[in-house]
């Protein structure tokens, strides 16, 4: 009788996996909506006066920006940019207890200047947000701002392509 009802447990596991696989080709959904976001470039304007462009996914819905990049698979983040435009100056602290793995915040005002830069841990219970209200945010994985050169002294052009 136990072996009976293990192996129907077992087969019940199996075809729930197996159903979330055809589902979600093998990703959770979180993940798989930052790979579907309409790609676009931004262009920063460094400290230095340089230009660098970078490709961008947009999270251009209220959800997307509420959801950011909490539980997006580490390879994926590290892949993507994630770029946040909000219709009005906002003031919401931006939560990290379900990122993955280690990422960097820059916050924007309305007129592109560079309010502030955090860095962040994984799963780290706390809320980002700078002092003053902010219109756009630019995440990333952990030290790619600085590989591009993107400093507090940067400001964000909005080129989107």
């Amino acid at each position: 009788m136990i072996m009976k009802t293990l192996s129907i447990l077992a087969v019940g596991i199996v075809v729930v996996v197996g159903g979330w696989w055809l589902l979600f080709g093998g990703r959770d959904p979180v993940t798989q909506a930052i790979r579907e976001m309409v790609v676009a470039t931004v262009t920063l304007e460094t400290g230095a006066g340089e230009l660098v462009q970078l490709e961008v996914k947009l999270a251009g819905s209220s959800e997307a920006r509420t959801r950011g990049l909490k539980g997006v698979d580490p390879e994926v983040v590290e892949e993507n940019i994630l770029y946040m435009e909000y219709p009005f100056s906002a003031t919401v602290a931006h939560r990290t207890e379900d990122v993955q793995t280690a990422i960097d915040m820059a916050f924007f005002d309305s007129e592109g200047q560079l309010l502030a830069i955090f860095s962040a841990e994984p799963r780290e219970p706390v809320g980002y947000r700078p002092k003053e209200p902010y219109q756009y945010v630019l995440m990333a994985r952990s030290g790619r701002f600085e590989e591009e050169g993107i400093d507090e002294e940067s400001r964000l052009r909005l080129v989107l392509d």
